[in-house]
């Protein structure tokens, strides 16, 4: 009765763990079929746990008869291993990662399958490259003189306005 009690209580602290983590996660099988999947899955699909489990992956999440084109679970059965990918879907950019479960003979029997929405990082990422290029053109277009410096006063970036000046060719 004790130890039954210990794996009743192990089992509460996993699923408890596994609902408390706010990225969709999911134990896939091979046939990309859902074995499992937590709270905030269940929560973002708005679907019943009934409703999604046996379910194939790509029907429930990318609403697909067949798999995305870089399913990070076929490029892991593929590799046999982890593989991470994005992917943009309905104005969102989501990263998924395939971690692959392996039997005793060392066959993949199915996947922990996590989905994270990356949306803010990624326009953060894409606005900060605008804002690079940006930076780019209005550095060498410029008809000033700019240059940048390390600590030890070397020139280590020049723009041709500057080069035209000092009579020197840009990777002098």
């Amino acid at each position: 009765m004790k130890a039954e009690k210990s794996l009743e209580n192990a089992l509460k602290r996993w699923q408890s763990t596994f609902n408390s983590i706010k990225d969709i996660i999911m134990i896939v099988a091979i046939n990309h079929n859902i074995i499992e999947i937590n709270a905030a899955g269940k929560n973002t699909l708005k679907k019943k746990y009934n409703r999604i489990i046996g379910e194939k992956c790509h029907d429930i999440i990318h609403n697909s008869e067949i798999s995305i084109k870089n399913c990070p679970c076929n490029i892991s059965i593929q590799t046999a291993r982890e593989h991470t990918g994005e992917y943009f879907e309905n104005n969102k950019y989501y990263q998924m990662t395939a971690w692959p479960m392996i039997d005793t003979e060392n066959n993949i029997t199915s996947f922990v399958h996590i989905i994270k929405n990356i949306t803010e990082q990624k326009l953060i990422e894409i606005k900060k490259e605008e804002a690079d290029k940006q930076y780019r053109i209005l550095f060498e277009n410029a008809e000033d003189a700019i240059f940048l410096c390390d600590l030890d006063g070397n020139i280590i970036q020049s723009n041709e306005y500057m080069c035209g000046l000092l009579k020197y060719k840009k990777n002098e």
